[in-house]
């Protein structure tokens, strides 16, 4: 995860933070920090990974990866520099780790029937495997669903045209529409180190807003995902961005008791 942007225009915002993790490794550069009472098993000596299914209380993102953490026993502290900007939005990956597989067949490659989170319509779903399936590289764009168990491809015949079949091996990730905002103040999860998106099929929600999405492939060069350029097509070389907008942080007056 890296700096995007900040709403205001302003630059980002170093500031060398106490940091603390039970494993001297444990806090990667571009991880999102929080404030330590979100975990006291993790030590009450500083910042700490984010929960990543709730992701409040931010304190930033880091700029570096400190090393041999695990001291706080013997009265060592560490720093971390953190870009700490409280309106700040951040480029991360969607990781495939935790895809979902269809579950039915379909000849069009329009439906992914897979156990997906609620109100899914007009969220992507981007099929990255096996290698040698026939929907490998479909992306389409949710136009309905069908409750929580499959999501169906906007209608027109300028969203289908090199849709392969899917099967029952079509592996997919979910890519949440930008300003969505789940129950938690956000829509989407991160992987556990706190440096992706999960695009899992069914996030949970954490406080996190997708301002947009990107696309960055062999075909198309960084640039926001949209329906009239990318719904329909078939890329297997094809990566997927959000940039993210931590609600919750401990920067922003709103957030303070």
């Amino acid at each position: 995860m890296r700096f995007s942007r900040d709403l205001y225009g302003s630059d980002p915002i170093l500031r060398d933070l106490r940091c603390y993790n039970s494993s001297d490794t444990g806090i990667a550069a571009g991880a999102v920090v929080a404030g330590s009472a979100v975990d006291a098993s993790e030590g009450t000596d500083g910042v700490i990974n984010a929960t990543v299914t709730t992701c409040i209380d931010i304190a930033g993102v880091t700029n570096e990866a400190p090393s041999a953490l695990s001291v706080q026993a013997t009265g060592t502290e560490k720093f971390c520099k953190t870009i700490v900007n409280p309106f700040a939005t951040y480029l991360a990956e969607y990781d495939t780790t935790n895809g979902g597989t269809n579950t039915s067949t379909s000849a069009s490659g329009e439906v992914v029937t897979c156990t997906i989170s609620a109100n899914a319509t007009g969220d992507w779903f981007y099929c990255y495997g096996p290698t040698t399936d026939t929907a490998l590289g479909n992306l389409i764009k949710a136009g309905s669903v069908s409750t929580t168990a499959s999501a169906t491809n906007v209608t027109g015949a300028a969203y289908d045209d090199e849709l392969g079949a899917s099967t029952t091996s079509s592996t997919y990730i979910h890519i949440v529409r930008p300003l969505c905002a789940g129950v938690t103040l956000g829509s989407v999860d991160l992987l556990t180190g706190a440096a992706k998106i999960d695009a899992k099929m069914n996030p949970t929600g954490a406080a996190i807003m997708v301002v947009e999405n990107y696309i960055n492939s062999r075909r198309f060069a960084f640039e926001p995902l949209t329906t009239a350029n990318h719904c329909g097509k078939k890329d297997s070389t094809a990566k997927f961005y959000g940039e993210l907008l931590f609600v919750d942080n401990l920067w922003n007056t709103n957030t303070l008791p």
